[in-house]
């Protein structure tokens, strides 16, 4: 080969090279005008499950409130053992979806699994993975129905610590039931009282680890109200129901007595005694209740962020 085809060959070579870099960097520039967006890169908009498979809906915010108790509520304090049921009013919607604030996306509300009623149970196994940095959980409710969408006002919960205060309820006057007054005579016992009593006390207990028999065992914790007491002629009957209170998770046992019988809810001690002669001491236990309970496992998806519940 001479040098003028040697030069022809080395000038074909790098045309065909000069085409193919201009081919290349045409591709590549075709690629790159096209954005890559994603639902973080979307600028400090409110986003929801619901509202990516529904971003058309315009939601009135105007119509739906959060009440308790019929009184419309946009704060709300719950002590840890405390369930208060919470209620989206305003329209009767055909589909309700309760939604909790993600606590570290911004701007992300999360439905709620199978909340899809008008009423929600709001404790702190709700709200305790879903606290906000202020310490706060945020909740709020969509409703659907042929007219429109509406969405509620925030409603905003904050966890006392502590459980909650029980009331006692008002011991109520007893109504004696009285007979002839008891008269003395000469020989009677000097000792016969005038009046006797019937007391009844109120104690909790719990179970606590023993160590030595490696067994939970029962444990006296005192009492949880002031006794009732009940003062009566000597010798007279008593049928007046006692009241007992409820304890949120325990169950009241009452003590084997003779002309006692505790109510089958468990409400009231019934007395039954024609006379009484001498003081009667009642003891009403209330002892931990079995709770029946449900778990559920959650499967992250491998392909999306959304999970499944087994």
């Amino acid at each position: 080969m001479n040098n003028s085809e040697s030069g022809m060959a080395k000038k074909n070579i790098v045309v065909r090279f000069l085409a193919f870099s201009l081919a290349a960097i045409m591709m590549l520039g075709a690629f790159a005008v096209v954005p890559v967006l994603s639902v973080e890169s979307e600028p400090e908009a409110e986003q929801s499950q619901s509202a990516q498979n529904n971003s058309e809906i315009v939601y009135d915010e105007d119509v739906l409130s959060i009440t308790v108790d019929g009184e419309e509520r946009t704060e709300l304090e719950i002590y840890e053992n405390e369930k208060v049921t919470i209620k989206a009013e305003g329209v009767l919607a055909a589909k309700y979806q309760w939604q909790i604030l993600h606590p570290e996306r911004s701007g992300l509300w999360v439905d709620i699994y199978e909340e899809t009623k008008a009423t929600l149970d709001v404790s702190l196994a709700l709200t305790s993975n879903m606290e906000q940095e202020d310490g706060k959980t945020y909740l709020r409710c969509l409703a659907y129905e042929a007219e429109g969408a509406y969405v509620t006002d925030v409603l905003e919960v904050a966890t006392l610590e502590g459980t909650k205060p029980i009331d006692a309820p008002e011991i109520p006057t007893v109504k004696v039931e009285t007979k002839n007054p008891h008269l003395v005579y000469a020989d009677d016992d000097p000792i016969t009282p005038e009046f006797v009593s019937i007391t009844v006390k109120y104690e909790s207990w719990e179970y606590h680890y023993d160590v030595d028999s490696h067994k939970y065992v029962l444990e006296n914790m005192g009492a949880v109200f002031d006794p009732y007491i009940a003062t009566l002629e000597y010798n007279v009957g008593f049928t007046t129901p006692i009241p007992v209170p409820t304890v949120l998770g325990y169950k009241a046992t009452m003590e084997a007595k003779t002309g006692f019988e505790l109510s089958a809810d468990g409400k009231y001690i019934n007395p039954n005694l024609a006379n009484v002669t001498s003081d009667i001491e009642l003891t009403i236990k209330y002892v931990p209740m079995p709770v029946d309970y449900e778990v559920h496992y959650l499967f992250q998806n491998v392909y999306d962020d959304m999970y499944v519940m087994n």
